[in-house]
């Protein structure tokens, strides 16, 4: 057992804060309140007790009497409240008793008669799919935030909902395929991680599409591990990973823009306004969760010329995108309202669209089929999509030569790495920007 030892709750500068002891009991975290307070500038965190430090306690004597002695008296309560601990834990270890967070808050509370209400129950330990629920229901309903990282205390975007609701449809369909009843803590290990790949193969699933199947079950396995609910470790060997491929995300050139742009989509309403959504797409490199929503209220005019100023959704930066003349019209002809529309409706008719506009050269791609790699080509009107606007307009941007960190500044993206993985440029179109530089084109260079 660790050292049972002494924190402050709620620590703020000149308050008082409630001093409890905080150890593990099995593994279990046990907390107890010990009833005693004291300003924060007064404890010490290598004893955990309070200071003893004549010349700072003199600073408080004038607003605290009896300073000292209170003092005095709160090491004298926390020595006695640890001695008590320690006793009975060695009187139920000594009775062969099972050792537990609730029956020593009792015997404290009977000791030091306290009480405060009934005594709290042993948590009740959820097996995988009740834990993964009631994760679902939490996350979507807000009663749990993030817990680290930038984004910590903040609620769940709704895509990473969607992720998780996703990851148990998955988990559903593989066990009706498999005749399994249920899933277990104790399933998940390499044997069954193979079975899954097995049974992903079989289903045709995008190798990215099962590897964020892996990487969201290892982060519900993780944290109901952290959270006290199973001991097993089967799942954290190396080899049950996320599986990744890199996809063959493509872009518009500037002449298959100018192609959408210039095709009469006047007898076929609908599919003007969702090719006009994309358009928007491509001349501001927005994701669709914000090009899809720009109103009046972003665009501002800064005499010479218009932007659009706006906190992203996602990421919550702010980008300030010039309109370029193309954009300007598009937004002018709805009085600068992104006409309303569903993500899925706009990725299903941009395909027809892009077709009718003869956007249909052929695009080598690697599938995995069953396991194995081959190589398809598929015309390339099929594998645009509502993100492809945003690839566009980075692309197009690259291929103009302005400076990375310029282009960072429209997309949002923290680091050049990030943005590059956007930037779908052909070898030729490489190969066409590199002959007009110096080195190639046998111009002087300047020597620094």
């Amino acid at each position: 057992m660790e050292k049972v030892k002494f924190y402050l709750k709620k620590v703020e500068t000149g308050k008082i804060a409630p001093i409890f002891l905080r150890f593990h009991i099995n593994g279990k975290p046990f907390q107890y309140g010990s009833r005693k307070n004291i300003i924060p500038e007064l404890w010490n965190n290598d004893t955990f007790r309070p200071i003893t430090t004549k010349s700072i306690i003199s600073k408080y004597e004038s607003k605290y009497s009896n300073l000292r002695l209170e003092l005095d008296n709160v090491k004298i309560h926390l020595d006695n409240l640890e001695r008590s601990v320690l006793k009975h834990l060695k009187n139920m270890s000594l009775e062969s008793s099972s050792i537990s967070g609730p029956e020593l808050r009792r015997l404290l509370n009977k000791e030091y008669n306290f009480y405060s209400g009934p005594e709290p129950k042993e948590k009740i330990k959820l097996d995988f799919e009740p834990f993964l629920d009631q994760f679902i229901q939490d996350i979507t309903k807000g009663n749990r935030l993030i817990q680290n990282g930038k984004s910590k205390g903040k609620r769940y975007s709704q895509g990473t909902i969607k992720a998780y609701e996703n990851l148990k449809h998955r988990l559903n369909q593989y066990k009706k395929t498999r005749g399994k009843k249920k899933l277990h803590y104790h399933h998940f290990d390499i044997d069954w991680y193979n079975d899954y790949i097995s049974y992903a193969n079989d289903k045709n699933y995008h190798l990215n599409s099962t590897g964020n199947t892996i990487k969201n079950l290892k982060s519900i396995l993780n944290l109901s591990h952290d959270e006290g609910q199973h001991n097993e470790r089967a799942y954290k060997v190396r080899a049950f990973k996320k599986l990744t491929s890199e996809s063959t995300a493509v872009y518009l050139n500037e002449k298959e823009v100018d192609a959408l742009r210039q095709l009469d989509l006047s007898s076929t309403r609908h599919l003007e306004r969702i090719r006009d959504i994309f358009l928007i797409g491509c001349y501001t490199g927005l994701r669709y969760s914000d090009y899809s929503r720009i109103k009046p209220i972003h665009v501002k005019d800064k005499g010479t010329h218009k932007v659009i100023d706006m906190i992203t959704h996602k990421t919550k930066e702010r980008v300030i995108i010039p309109i370029r003349h193309q954009l300007e019209l598009i937004l002018s002809k709805y009085n600068y309202n992104t006409p309303r529309n569903h993500s899925q409706k706009v990725n299903q008719n941009i395909k027809i669209i892009a077709q009718k506009a003869k956007i249909n050269s052929k695009i080598e791609v690697e599938k995995v089929i069953k396991g194995k790699t081959v190589i398809q080509q598929i015309p390339k009107f099929k594998m645009i999509t509502t993100h492809t606007a945003r690839r566009t307009c980075l692309s197009l941007m690259y291929l103009a030569n302005i400076p990375t960190i310029d282009i960072m500044k429209i997309s949002g993206h923290k680091t050049e790495k990030q943005l590059l993985t956007y930037i779908r440029v052909s070898k030729e179109e490489t190969s066409d920007r590199l002959a007009m530089h110096p080195f190639f084109s046998g111009s002087k260079m300047k020597v620094i």
